[in-house]
């Protein structure tokens, strides 16, 4: 999640609630972070790892349609918020993805 920290939290309340026989201590986490950013994409792999354990699955699902419009009335300011998450914030999530995957770096 980017800024809705009461909705990420009712998230993993809810998907806790829906696995109750999950052995797992903590299995579902929500990480503050924008993944536009790179800074934020690190950590947010970062605090993964050290919560849940090793990462061997990726699946890019964060994204944003900004305010529905014509493209001739789109705002340009919507349009960069949209590929900043959109595109930049997928190719960073797989980018640091593969990092982790790679086998120089103890993936399988």
């Amino acid at each position: 999640y980017q800024s809705n920290s009461s909705a990420a939290e009712a998230l993993v309340k809810e998907m806790v609630e829906q696995n109750p026989n999950n052995s797992s201590k903590e299995s579902f986490i929500a990480v503050q972070a924008d993944v536009g950013n790179a800074g934020d994409v690190a950590r947010l792999f970062e605090e993964t790892e050290e919560r849940l354990g090793g990462i061997t699955d990726l699946v890019n699902s964060a994204g944003i349609s900004g305010r529905i419009s014509k493209l001739d009335e789109s705002d340009p300011q919507t349009i960069e918020n949209v590929i900043h998450a959109n595109v930049t914030g997928t190719i960073l999530c797989s980018r640091e993805a593969v990092r982790r995957f790679s086998t120089a770096r103890g993936g399988k």
